[in-house]
Parts: structure tokens; sequence; C-alpha cells
């Protein structure tokens, strides 16, 4: 999971995807989320008690595992809590132009790069997928 803090997004990432029901290395599933949770709720829920050794995510990760049986089922149960990572997001339509030139974006890319310019990630919104770079 990564926090997007300008667009308030929680990214998934996991990699319990398949191509032609063969685990794939290297890609997975991309699930974006928005981050709605807001100072003052409840960090954690009391009534969810994780394994021994294992952790409750907090506040917004927390809310979007609670939330999501998704991405618990997808992610289990963290041994930590999230660490500040930063990094760069950029985005790139891809789509075509019309006989007056007007654009039509017909799907969009991401790429995180750690600031190093190493890429992290790239992902395509038409398929839901990541592919490590």
């Amino acid at each position: 999971m990564i926090y997007i803090p300008d667009r308030k997004a929680v990214w998934v990432f996991h990699s319990s995807y398949t191509v032609a029901a063969t685990p794939a290395p290297n890609v997975g599933r991309w699930l974006p989320y928005a981050d709605t949770f807001t100072d003052g709720e409840p960090e954690t829920d009391p009534s969810i008690v994780p394994p021994e050794g294992f952790i409750q995510p907090k506040r917004g990760f927390g809310k979007v595992w609670r939330n999501s049986p998704l991405v618990r089922d997808a992610l289990g149960w963290p041994s930590q809590f999230e660490l500040p990572y930063e990094a760069i997001v950029s985005d790139y339509a891809i789509g075509t132009f019309d006989a007056s030139g007007q654009f039509t974006a017909e799907s969009f890319f991401h790429t995180v790069t750690d600031f190093g310019g190493g890429k992290l990630v790239r992902i395509d919104e038409a398929t839901g997928t990541w592919s490590k770079q």
C-alpha cells in the first residue's frame, strides 16, 4: 500500500495475479482507493484482534484494509506499521486525435519512481495491473 497525499488516495499493490493460470513474476493487481480517513476517527478497530506477531493497520491504510475484504485477503496481516518513502507519481494518457485535433483519452498509465529516477512500478488503469520496471 502507498499513500498519495496530493490525491488523497491509497493505492494497493498485490501479487496474487496470474497470467494464463500461472503466477506472473513482477506483475500484480492494482487497486486504487480514496483516502477517506479524517482526524478524530478511530485509528483502529479494537474488535479486530491481530494474531500474535502482527498488527492492525492504522488510519487511512487501516480504514481501507478494514473496509475491503479484497484488500485484507490479498495482503493479510501486516507485521509492522507503514514507513515514509518519498516517490514521484507520473501520469500518462493513451488515446487518439480526431480530424480536428481533439484528443480523446482511452486509457491511463502511471509510473511510481524514486527520487533517483529508478522506476518502481508501472500501473495500467485499463487492466488494473502493475508491473515492476
